[in-house]
């Protein structure tokens, strides 16, 4: 597995989480919130299914580990990133601008995978988006990722191909009633606006 990359490191937004130690924590692994301590994906509990892991861990979803930390780390603080457009591994798939990721589940089964997304269609499993289009199946993909716990206070942006299609908006033409119901669609998708 490839380690994720951080696309535009100077708009990333960080917090401090508590660990608390025992755990292995690789830079940048996808991070959710276990009572009051952040914890790697693949330390949440298994609810049986794929998608049910993938939608209790969307809601808890806390960011990315800013800093890497060893199982024999004490008992402490961790850096969180909790708005990031970065590059990770990912199941080989097509992606469209706006495509919606959550965490993938292990080959086992019984775990998440800390570093590797999955196109996703279910918002409660959403932990971000797609940002650039894929054509042809890849195995990587670029995307932004904001906290589900601490995302309200980030600012939230639409894919930029989906806000370019709007022309004047004076206008109030088809195209511009189009484009203004996909981003629409986009902010449903998101948890932005009220299905």
């Amino acid at each position: 597995m490839t380690t994720p990359r951080i696309l535009y490191p100077a708009t990333r937004r960080s917090v401090t989480a508590a660990y608390d130690g025992s755990l292995a924590v690789d830079l940048y692994d996808l991070m959710f919130l276990d009572s009051d301590d952040a914890k790697p994906a693949s330390s949440a509990a298994d609810t049986s299914t794929e998608l049910g892991n993938q939608q209790a861990f969307g809601p808890r979803f806390v960011g990315l580990a800013g800093e890497a930390k060893l199982a024999v780390d004490p008992v402490g603080d961790i850096k969180i990133l909790t708005d990031v457009q970065a590059e990770f591994d990912c199941v080989s798939e097509t992606h469209e601008v706006g495509d919606l990721v959550t965490v993938d589940e292990a080959a086992s089964g019984t775990a998440l995978e800390n570093q590797k997304l999955v196109v996703t269609t279910d918002r409660t499993a959403a932990i971000g988006y797609v940002i650039k289009r894929d054509a042809t199946a890849a195995s990587r993909v670029q995307v932004r990722l904001i906290s589900r716990l601490l995302g309200n206070d980030t600012p939230r942006t639409l894919p930029v191909a989906q806000a370019a299609a709007i022309a004047d908006p004076a206008e109030t033409t088809a195209d511009n009633n189009a484009a203004i119901d996909s981003i629409l669609a986009v902010l449903r998708n998101l948890g932005f606006v009220a299905p």
